[in-house]
């Protein structure tokens, strides 16, 4: 499992003085622990939500003590591109958790020299399972997919200890014609178009 660490500091101020400050406040907490107030530098942390997910596995470095844990809940400004304040769960590595992982699609170029795109259905996938089998993220390569495919929880090839928590016929994704997608989403916008000058 990689292991990805994010350097905190203490909080002891509001959290609208941190932001402030150009810092994102943070809060810490585990089952039996008290809450401890902190702060993150903002450009690693949005590295680590970009690539890994808003329930990523992260160490946080406080005070030269890593603590393991998860992303729990991230808040964002409703319309500027920032982040508000995050709550990181501190858990134990072998601790079963309830975690919604983001889905990944690669060998996407290969499946456009054959005119097929893939149309993502569902971004994220749920899942049950101890931290330290627990995936940051699902990766799928579609490049040898064919037209028609369709991507379901048996393409993702977690542990088997992992229970998905996604009904059992959910697709994250479905491999279609290049052509039949372009129409699709001229069709959309037609109806959009058409729904505003109704209005």
């Amino acid at each position: 499992m990689e292991k990805i660490i994010l350097q905190a500091e203490s909080r002891t101020g509001k959290p609208k003085a941190t932001r402030a400050k150009g810092l994102v406040p943070g809060i810490l907490y585990g089952k039996g622990e008290e809450a401890i107030p902190v702060s993150f530098q903002d450009p690693p942390l949005r590295k680590v939500l970009t690539k890994y997910g808003h329930n990523a596995k992260i160490w946080v470095d406080l005070n030269n003590q890593q603590k393991f844990g998860f992303i729990k809940d991230v808040q964002k400004h409703p319309v500027e591109d920032k982040i508000l304040h995050i709550d990181v769960q501190m858990v134990s590595q072998d601790q079963e958790v309830k975690m919604l992982l983001p889905i990944t699609f690669i060998g996407v170029e290969e499946l456009e020299k054959r005119f097929f795109v893939v149309q993502p259905m569902k971004p994220e996938v749920e899942v049950i399972g101890k931290m330290n089998i627990l995936p940051n993220q699902i990766v799928i390569d579609v490049s040898e997919k064919e037209l028609g495919d369709t991507i379901t929880y048996g393409d993702f090839g977690l542990d088997e200890e992992i229970k998905n928590n996604d009904p059992e016929d959910e697709v994250y994704g479905i491999i279609k014609a290049k052509k039949e997608t372009v129409m699709e989403e001229e069709e959309s916008q037609e109806t959009e178009e058409g729904g505003a000058a109704g209005e």
